[in-house]
């Protein structure tokens, strides 16, 4: 069997252990709030800048749809990865999949992995999505 192009989904993506304040998943929201004000202060500014358009590993990220949310835990985070991922895993896909698909090239989706809390545990993969880049203190984490 040919290597795939595009890795299957959550294949070698691992959190690290975090401390930052706005991680918090504790009664005590009041960072996480103060990021999310920051964040509505740096996007109603004049002209978003292009480095907040494309988030790099290792920024501070907000997912955009957490606007018609209230503002859940997932939406903030700190990017591990940005790729291209098998639509099914190996074993979806030689299990119907590849009927369903018939001659068609293999469905892939495009993801993004999020550690939203501070266990290397808290780490979430995002499809059908878009995120903005935060700048704390004035800069870029990455």
């Amino acid at each position: 069997m040919p290597e795939p192009k595009q890795p299957s989904p959550k294949h070698g993506i691992h959190g690290t252990a975090r401390t930052e304040p706005w991680l918090t998943l504790d009664d005590d929201q009041s960072p996480r709030r103060a990021m999310f004000e920051q964040f509505e202060h740096q996007r109603s500014a004049v002209g978003l800048t292009e480095r907040m358009w494309t988030p790099k590993v290792g920024d501070l990220v907000v997912e955009l749809s957490y606007l018609m949310r209230d503002h859940d835990h997932h939406c903030l985070g700190y990017l591990i990865k940005q790729c291209d991922e098998w639509l099914h895993s190996e074993e979806a896909w030689e299990h119907g999949g590849r009927q369903e698909w018939g001659d068609d090239p293999r469905p892939y989706e495009d993801v993004w992995y999020v550690q939203y809390g501070p266990s290397p545990e808290d780490v979430v993969r995002w499809t059908n999505c878009s995120f903005y880049a935060i700048a704390v203190d004035g800069a870029y984490a990455a």
